[in-house]
Parts: C-alpha cells; structure tokens; sequence
C-alpha cells in the first residue's frame, strides 16, 4: 500500500519539475512570474472552496473507509486501495502542493506556512472547518500579489 501511496506523489512530484523547466525556457513566463504566483495562489483559494476538495479530503482523513471489506480481500486488494487512498489525498491537496513547490521554495516561511495549513487540514478533527479559511487567506494573497506586482 505504501509503495504505491509513494509512487503517487512522486509522479506529482517529478510534474511539478517538468511545469519548472518549461517556466525556465519560455522567457515571457519567466519574465511575468508574477502572473503564475498570483494564478496559482488564485486556482488554489477557489480549490478549497470546491465540493471535490471536501469529498477528498474526507476519504483522506478516514482511510479505513476505504477498507470495509473483509480481511480476506483486503490482502488481495491492498495495492488497488493504496494507490486509491494516494489518489484521494492527492485530489485533497493537489493545489497547496503546486503553491507549496511552486511559490514555498522561496521562502522557507511561506513552505511551512503551507505545509502547517496541509497538516491542519488533515490532521485535525476540524480540517473541514478549517477548510474555507485557508481559501480566503490564498484568494487574498493573490489579490495582494496581483496588486503590487507592478511595484
């Protein structure tokens, strides 16, 4: 179960480097990072707000409800519900992972910043509820940043 959960965010990983290089090599991207910071941090906040990004998190948060079954065809089935689990987690915070290793890698700061938020989204009983916070603090960094990108 393990291995594949890993193989999951690898892959997440290994795009998130692939979306740095293009950045790197398409000069007016590079030149306007702001517009990729202010659309990240915009894609995100609304993210949070989404009825998918709930429904994720929920099956994130109770893996075991993922293993109704009984012990029997859990051992058959435990690569399928890694890799489904993996899947769920991701869906619930693809959008803070792109912030965190898209804008985060600047400011150690802002990385634990986000990596708090995550851990509090999945960690606490109260994730949900801290849910919509979360999306109105990234919707207003974005307006911030869009505002004062000119300066």
């Amino acid at each position: 179960m393990k291995t594949r959960y890993k193989t999951l965010y690898f892959q997440t990983l290994v795009s998130h480097t692939l979306l740095h290089q293009v950045v790197n090599q398409w000069f007016w991207l590079y030149s306007h990072s702001w517009l990729i910071g202010t659309t990240l941090l915009l894609i995100a906040g609304c993210f949070q707000f989404s009825p998918l990004k709930r429904w994720c998190l929920q099956r994130c948060v109770n893996p075991s409800s993922l293993c109704a079954l009984d012990d029997q065809h859990t051992v058959q089935l435990a690569g399928y519900l890694g890799w489904r689990y993996g899947w769920f987690c991701l869906g619930s915070c693809w959008a803070l992972m792109f912030v965190i290793f898209s804008l985060g890698g600047k400011s150690l700061l802002g990385m634990a910043l986000l990596a708090v938020a995550v851990l509090l989204e999945k960690a606490t009983p109260s994730g949900q509820h801290i849910r919509p916070i979360i999306g109105v603090a990234l919707l207003l960094l974005a307006a911030l940043w869009w505002a004062f990108s000119g300066l």
